[in-house]
């Protein structure tokens, strides 16, 4: 096969993924999106999910990327995690992407918040907040 064919093979496969991505993105804002949240689709992320009494360790399977092709947010109750590949002239390839999210707790520690990435592996430690309080005393006039 010429590398003319692969050309567009891999501009087929893009279209698709593009595609795909489309159909994922209006099946999560549908009114049925909330209602599957456990269905995985081609392109998603291997997530572990460990909780102990202090943090929650996300940590997420991205072989292949770099650091800066990574992104992480976190919005109210759920944490995004991102990553995008775009080929280059020197070492070619062709355009990735993957994206998960995570539903946290909402007692997260927002400034404590630390990511690290390793070896493929994303590891996002989310230390549970100590300022909430069980109880308030209110004055009374």
């Amino acid at each position: 096969m010429s590398s003319r064919g692969f050309d567009e093979m891999d501009r087929m496969f893009e279209q698709m993924d593009q595609l795909f991505a489309r159909m994922r993105s209006r099946l999560a804002e549908s009114e049925f999106g909330p209602a599957i949240p456990e269905m995985r689709w081609g392109r998603s992320v291997a997530v572990d999910v460990v909780d102990d009494e202090d943090t929650l360790l996300v940590v997420a399977d991205l072989p292949g990327y770099e650091p800066d092709e990574i992104d992480v947010s976190i919005r109210g109750t759920v944490l995004h995690i991102a990553a995008e590949h775009e080929p280059t002239e020197e070492h070619g390839g062709r355009h990735r992407s993957v994206s998960e999210r995570v539903t946290v707790p909402a007692e997260l520690d927002h400034d404590e918040i630390v990511a690290s990435y390793r070896n493929g592996v994303l590891e996002i430690c989310l230390p549970y907040s100590t300022e909430h309080e069980d109880a308030h005393h209110i004055d009374i006039d």
